[in-house]
């Protein structure tokens, strides 16, 4: 009996050593110089943002033998390309756009402050597992072109957009029709039209509510274009606790939205 079991555990252990291969890139400009926090999209593979050294890994199955590439980073243009899944590491080189354009001057600012406001950084913890949430990149909102809050969260698994009184203003929505706490560079908007949301009461069967004229539509505060980038936490409880401290007084049962602008 144990002649048995011992040959089926070293009959079994090289496939599930062969379960998965390791797939890695390193974005790099034109130069070799690294660009941290590019977006990687690879298929098969989903979605990555490389560390601060221009890397990124996925874990593909074993059967997988070519793997298709996009990477985007502000002042850069894209990359396209189809790599094979052999386990090196593969290099990415991404060609900067024209320095002298203002808009490019604008991007790298705003990618700095994210940078020091822990922006890249919560988004390694939150893919670590370490908390739920999702990020709306700059890269995104380069491709959305944004005029509007609501423009800027159309793509968000856990926003829904309710709309209120005769203007139609968005209210932003959690589960239930729960209102989010709205945090702008850091600072929790008071008075917000997230704040009376309460789902069965508040919004109508046509996701419209009655205004109360003191409250504010977060598209009343910021403009879509001046988003550098979003975070969105659907329960305070799954929210960094930096985030969850600068919440406070608010409704983060309901959620929390991190607006970050290039102010």
């Amino acid at each position: 009996m144990k002649l048995i079991i011992c040959a089926v555990l070293v009959a079994c252990a090289p496939t599930v050593l062969a379960a998965q291969t390791r797939f890695s890139v390193r974005v790099s400009d034109t130069t070799g110089i690294a660009i941290p926090y590019a977006v990687i999209e690879a298929n098969p593979g989903g979605r990555r943002v490389a560390d601060s050294l221009g890397l990124a890994a996925f874990d593909l199955p074993a059967r997988v033998s070519s793997v298709t590439v996009q990477v985007r980073r502000i002042g850069f243009l894209p990359s396209s390309s189809v790599l094979s899944a052999d386990g090196r590491v593969h290099d990415i080189r991404l060609s900067p756009v024209a320095r002298e354009l203002s808009a490019v001057v604008i991007s790298d600012r705003r990618n700095n402050l994210l940078v020091t406001r822990g922006f890249y950084d919560r988004i390694e913890r939150v893919r670590r597992g370490a908390y739920t949430g999702e990020f709306i990149m700059p890269e995104d909102l380069e491709r959305l072109s944004p005029g509007t809050v609501s423009r800027a969260l159309s793509e968000s698994r856990y926003v829904r957009i309710g709309r209120s009184g005769a203007r139609q203003l968005a209210v932003l929505l959690g589960r239930g029709g729960c209102g989010y706490t709205i945090l702008v560079d850091g600072s929790r908007v008071q008075g917000t039209l997230e704040e009376n949301a309460t789902g069965n009461t508040s919004i109508d069967s046509r996701g419209t509510r009655r205004r109360n004229e003191r409250d504010t539509s977060i598209e009343e505060f910021v403009n879509g274009l001046e988003i550098a980038a979003i975070e969105v936490y659907p329960s305070a409880a799954t929210a960094p606790s930096e985030i969850q401290s600068r919440a406070m007084g608010g409704r983060g049962a309901c959620g929390i939205i991190a607006i970050w602008t290039g102010r």
